[in-house]
Order: C-alpha cells, then sequence, then structure tokens
C-alpha cells in the first residue's frame, strides 16, 4: 500500500540531501588536504622535505571555505526546517477538517511539461479543490506582525513581500486544475490559498487567491458553499491519489 506523504516531508529530504552532500564533501577535502600537510610536516622536522607551506595553505582554505559554506547551509537548513515546522502545523489543521467531508494531501508532487512542482497542500471537498502554500516567516521580536494585501500586493507589516507568493500559488492551482482535468474530465471550483502560520493575517477573499492565517482558513472553507457532488468529490480524491502514487516512477 502506498504511504501517504506527511507535510513538510520534501522539505525534510532536502535538508538531509544538501547537508549530507555537503558535509561529506567537505570533509572529505579537509581530511585529505590535512593528511598531506601533516606528512610533509614530519617530513620538513625530518629534515627530507621541502616546507609544508603549500599543502597547509591548502588545507587552511579548505577549512575556511567548508565552514563558511557549512554556515550558510545551516542557516538554510534552519529556514528549510521552520517551513517544514508550518507546514505540519497547517496539515494538522486541514486534517480536522474530515469531519467535515475534506481530505488534504500533503507534500503533493506533480509534473507538468517536463518539470516537476510541489504543492503544500491540496484539500478536496464539498466546496471544490483548495491549493495552499504555506509560507513560514519569522516575527520580529517586538512591534507589529500583520499580514495584508492591498491593490492586489502582499505586504508584511506594511513592506511588500519579497517574491510573488499568490503568484505561485495561482500558478500552482492551475497546474492542479490542468492534472485533475487530464484524469477525470472534471473542472471544479480551484481556490489558490497563501496561509501565514503565527501571524496575524487581515482576511483576503479575492477568488483569484485567498490570503489567511490558517485558522481562519478551516472557519472560510465550512462556511463555503457547496459546489461538488459526493460522487465528483470521490473521483477527485481517487485522481489525486492516483497523481501522487505516479511520482515513485520518476
Amino acid at each position: 500500500m502506498r504511504r501517504a506523504r506527511t507535510p513538510g516531508e520534501s522539505l525534510i529530504r532536502r535538508v538531509d540531501t544538501e547537508l549530507s552532500f555537503n558535509v561529506a564533501f567537505y570533509m572529505a577535502g579537509l581530511v585529505s588536504f590535512g593528511t598531506f600537510a601533516v606528512w610533509d610536516w614530519i617530513d620538513f622536522l625530518r629534515g627530507t622535505h621541502r616546507h609544508p607551506a603549500a599543502t597547509t595553505l591548502a588545507t587552511i582554505l579548505v577549512l575556511g571555505v567548508g565552514a563558511w559554506r557549512l554556515i550558510l547551509l545551516t542557516k538554510r537548513g534552519v529556514r528549510l526546517f521552520d517551513g517544514a515546522r508550518g507546514e505540519r502545523a497547517v496539515g494538522t489543521l486541514l486534517d480536522d477538517l474530515r469531519s467535515s467531508g475534506y481530505l488534504a494531501f500533503h507534500d503533493l508532487e506533480l509534473r507538468a511539461k517536463d518539470s516537476t512542482f510541489n504543492a503544500d497542500h491540496v484539500l478536496v471537498g464539498p466546496a471544490g479543490v483548495f491549493v495552499i502554500e504555506t509560507k513560514y516567516s519569522s516575527k520580529p521580536a517586538r512591534g507589529p506582525t500583520e499580514i495584508s494585501v492591498e491593490n492586489g500586493q502582499l505586504l508584511r507589516n506594511g513592506k511588500p513581500v519579497l517574491g510573488n507568493p499568490m503568484g505561485q500559488a495561482i500558478t500552482i492551482a492551475e497546474d492542479v486544475g490542468t492534472k485533475l482535468y487530464e484524469h477525470t474530465g472534471l473542472k471544479p471550483a480551484i481556490t489558490p490559498v497563501v496561509v501565514y502560520p503565527g501571524w496575524f493575517v487581515a482576511d483576503h477573499l479575492e477568488p483569484k487567491c485567498w490570503v489567511l492565517n490558517p485558522e481562519r482558513l478551516l472557519s472560510h472553507v465550512r462556511r463555503a458553499r457547496r459546489c461538488l457532488s459526493d460522487v465528483e468529490i470521490d473521483r477527485l480524491r481517487k485522481a489525486l491519489d492516483r497523481i501522487d502514487s505516479q511520482r515513485q516512477n520518476w
């Protein structure tokens, strides 16, 4: 039986892969150059070899570059772990919607043309399909912690958010809709959503893209108007399950 993915699983895998490879790479370089330097110093002290300046400097250089790179990777790893933690928190909330007739697919990988993309969560139920992107952002130690949308621009404490989270959510939602149509022939209502765990978010419920706090998302989903029959919901769920299972063959 296929194992369902857990929220944030791909982020954790990226951290493991990147850190494991880079740590092994720089440790191998350090051990290699360090060994040469040690033997050169032994030979030098015995008076049988020239001064080991070259190998010593090379070892110091490898050590410095490796330490710098590992510091950067550690910071990146912390950000990815925080993102995974945010996805897990949102995933737990979405799973509570089972009692309202919804099923959440987490960390869903889909292929469009020659590229693979990831949807943090895809929720299927009576009010349609919700494609949800979780954006974890560390909060300032003091002062306001507010996410809002003004004139189509996503703002964090009144300043534009880097990147384009709403555009990303819309693009992924369109790709999910294309995949569902290919597998079912259905064109369900699909709502792109961006959520910010832990922040106060001024509800933005434009049809093009919702921006919400996760708890508020649950409230709005429960109140949303039904637009899918039980038969359609079942077909969409089975299609997403098939689509997700295909990743094992990529």
